[in-house]
């Protein structure tokens, strides 16, 4: 029966549809597995999602919540600067309006979830502008999103929310390079402006050096290819459009300098000034990683070293083979050349940056202050999947184009066939060489055959197979989805309630002799070696316990050493957490995951002293580990100055409200006494005695104390760190030119041409 042309045409509509209508449900299907916590009443949990963002988030929507402050967290250390740690991002907006508003379980999935769709989007946004396709655009942002890296790194959850701005910016910047349009110019520069600050106020600033780097490569690149076609009668960007770029960069750093500022403040007292030499080269890609470009599941932990989702390196195998199609075609990729050279310097750039002390460029950045501290080399993988989907766009692209061409240029299949061969010869190499890392035999050979696939599938599609093409997008999606989701998503949510209950906590008191020890109490980790099983994380405090450890990322300096009990009792710990029985826990991924019972907690021998008390004397110390030995605690306190104080009996104190970060008391005092607390100390403390500000002092090493004088008073106390409040000014001042840059650009003079005589 003859083909009519009106049937022609429909079967050539639904082809061309296909692969876009393929490709938005593929998009869809993702990104409801990654929401899935959500649908089943469940929150994520895995890594430090549990053991340190769920546990901080708690407290900040606690205190958003009461409308009070969360700039000091009391459950960890004695107190703790939670706004300069840095993972928070408690005064960025979307989190502010999330955690006051929501509950907590809706709010942290959301933070965690949000971020995906959101680059999602800008990358394809940004693509279909560079491109002028939107088939391949999607395609690229789908490769990126769902990425090794972002997939990995769901634990991350700052820093994949400063990822997320990158595609953003990088639209926004190309607009301001190349269009003359006041609205958009204007518009363009506000947008640059707000997502520089707000990556600056999600408070992860390795990540914005990163997306740096990648914003001054391509204005560099924009900059380079404008003047090619200049020759073409073509426009260049302008002194003036990159005085505007430049400003509306300055502009963002001023806006989150609300978060920078106390970042750098808690860095400067924190373990991380003390590091050993080499500490910024710690988490380097081994280059023995190369091998999962080709064997993702190769070995037991998907990489060479302990650390899965910092060192993971698999970009797909359907990426991988579209870089082996752009190769073999580089003379025939016309425009898109520019576009595939750039992405490739962006990828061997990235690459050899994360090889940190196993190659030689990331030490060039040890010489520049501030990202020079920056540790994990292994990051740098992020941009090297960046620049894996710009160039499986542009591959996309041209086998799209190729679909329609009636003669294409001859592929040969031998360059499929080499990659096919290398990822099957990892195998007897790994076995010889690597035998003690590698994983099962269905997991090993799991890589050759995703290779396989994925060569023929892009073989195909060159050959303009249509069904082909189609097939590479589902693989390719499948692909990612499985590889990064069943590390962080599989088995790793949990019902909030129920975890708060499954807690391993201390058993009730059982005399009044043992009341003290009852909820909320501090829980100290006995440490019988220096860096033990500290890091268990923090969800303890979930359940209204106190910490005397902790972990975070910054984790502060301190004087005392919390292995000697003298040191835990004037902490106020009221329970001892005994490190883990290593040989009961098989592997140290157990070992991590593993949450202690309820007979690993038991009460010291001594009684915690009070939170607040006074006494009577002090002894100046330099160094108060030391002299802990010789101490009465419980009349005399070591000082860093002399003190004048009169031998008497202590006063009587009354708490008048104890919340995080404010402290009121009333004292009666015969004599002149210092009051002494478990507060941790820090610099950001101030304190009023009645009304009039006096200064905090450093007790005993680590805590917070301050002197009062004979008679009845009120104390005072706040944190209110210098750093956060020059930081509020700052972005205050950053608001306002926010506002005026905006103007001025939207509303400046237009440029009148000259006029000429006919």
């Amino acid at each position: 029966m003859p083909v009519s042309a009106n049937n022609l045409k429909t079967t050539r509509t639904r082809g061309r549809w296909l692969l876009p209508v393929t490709l938005v449900a593929l998009c869809m299907l993702l990104l409801a597995v990654l929401a899935s916590p959500m649908f089943s009443g469940e929150v994520y949990i895995g890594d430090d999602l549990g053991a340190f963002h769920l546990p901080l988030r708690a407290f900040y929507a606690e205190q958003l919540q009461a409308e009070q402050s969360f700039d000091w967290w009391p459950q960890l250390f004695g107190g703790y600067y939670a706004t300069g740690e840095g993972q928070l991002g408690g005064y960025h907006p979307l989190h502010l309006a999330l955690y006051k508003y929501l509950p907590l379980e809706t709010a942290f999935n959301l933070e965690v979830f949000l971020s995906y769709p959101l680059m999602l989007l800008g990358m394809f946004c940004w693509l279909r502008r560079l491109l002028g396709r939107w088939l391949p655009a999607l395609f690229g942002a789908v490769v990126f999103t769902f990425s090794g890296f972002n997939l990995l790194h769901l634990f991350h959850v700052n820093a994949i929310a400063v990822i997320a701005h990158i595609p953003w910016l990088l639209l926004a910047i190309d607009v301001v390079l190349k269009t003359d349009e006041r609205r958009a110019a204007a518009w363009a520069w506000l947008a640059v402006a707000m997502l520089t600050g707000s990556q600056l106020l999600l408070g992860y600033p390795q990540y914005v050096w990163f997306s740096l780097l990648v914003e001054i490569g391509y204005v560099g690149w924009v900059i380079t290819t404008q003047r090619k076609s200049r020759r073409a009668g073509g426009q260049t960007a302008t002194p003036r459009q990159l005085l505007q770029l430049a400003s509306a960069k300055a502009v963002g750093l001023l806006l989150g300098s609300l978060q920078l500022l106390p970042t750098f403040d808690a860095l400067q007292h924190s373990v991380r000034q003390s590091a050993a030499a080499g500490f910024a080269e710690s988490y380097s890609l081994h280059p023995l990683n190369f091998v999962q470009l080709v064997a993702p599941y190769l070995f037991e932990n998907r990489v060479v070293g302990q650390n899965t989702h910092a060192l993971g390196l698999y970009a797909g195998a359907v990426p991988l083979l579209l870089l082996v199609y752009l190769v073999g075609q580089r003379k025939h990729l016309g425009r898109l050349r520019p576009i595939a050279i750039a992405a490739a310097c962006l990828g061997a750039f990235a690459l050899l940056m994360a090889l940190g002390r196993f190659g030689f460029l990331y030490r060039l950045q040890a010489w520049l202050p501030i990202v020079g501290s920056f540790r994990a080399p292994c990051r740098m993988i992020v941009l090297f999947h960046l620049s894996t989907a710009i160039l499986s766009a542009v591959a996309l692209m041209h086998l799209v184009r190729r679909q329609r061409q009636t003669r294409p240029p001859g592929d040969s299949p031998k360059t499929y066939l080499l990659m096919f061969a290398l990822s099957l010869a990892a195998l007897p190499l790994a076995m010889i060489f690597w035998s003690e890392h590698l994983g099962s035999w269905p997991r090993m050979l799991l890589g050759p055959a995703l290779v396989g696939i994925a060569a023929a599938l892009v073989y195909l599609s060159a050959r303009r197979s249509s069904w082909a093409l189609a097939g590479l997008l589902v693989f390719c999606a499948a692909d990612l989805g499985v590889y990064g989701l069943s590390y962080s998503l599989w088995e790793k949510t949990a019902n909030l309630e129920e975890q708060i209950a499954s807690l391993a906590k201390p058993a009730p008191a059982t005399s009044p002799d043992t009341a003290h020890n009852q909820s909320p109490a501090r829980v100290a980790l006995h440490l019988p070696a220096a860096d033990s099983a500290e890091r268990v994380g923090n969800l303890i405090t979930l359940a209204g316990y106190l910490r005397v450890h902790g972990y975070v990322g910054l984790e502060p300096a301190r004087r005392l050493d919390y292995r000697d009990p003298r040191a835990l009792r004037l902490a106020g710990a009221g329970w001892i957490h005994h490190e883990f029985d290593e040989g009961s826990v098989r592997s140290p991924r157990e070992r991590n995951q593993r949450e202690p019972t309820n007979d690993e907690f038991v009460l010291p021998t001594w009684k915690p002293l009070d939170r607040f008390r006074l006494v009577t004397r002090a002894h100046v110390s330099d160094d108060p580990a030391g002299d802990l030995e010789y101490l009465d605690a419980e009349t005399t306190a070591l000082v860093e100055i002399p003190l004048q104080l009169t031998a008497a009996t202590p006063g009587r104190l009354t708490p008048i409200f104890d919340n995080a970060g404010q402290m009121a008391l009333e004292v009666d005092a015969p004599t002149q006494q210092l009051l002494v607390t478990n507060e941790a100390y820090h610099h950001g403390w101030r304190l009023w005695i009645d009304g009039q500000l006096s200064p905090a002092l450093r007790v005993n090493g680590d805590f917070l104390g301050a002197v009062v004088p004979a008679g009845r008073h009120t104390i005072g106390l706040q944190f209110m760190p210098r750093s956060l409040r020059n930081g509020r000014f700052v972005s205050g001042c950053g608001l306002g030119l926010l506002g005026l840059g905006f103007l001025l650009i939207r509303f400046r003079r237009r440029r009148t041409e000259p006029m000429t005589r006919e």
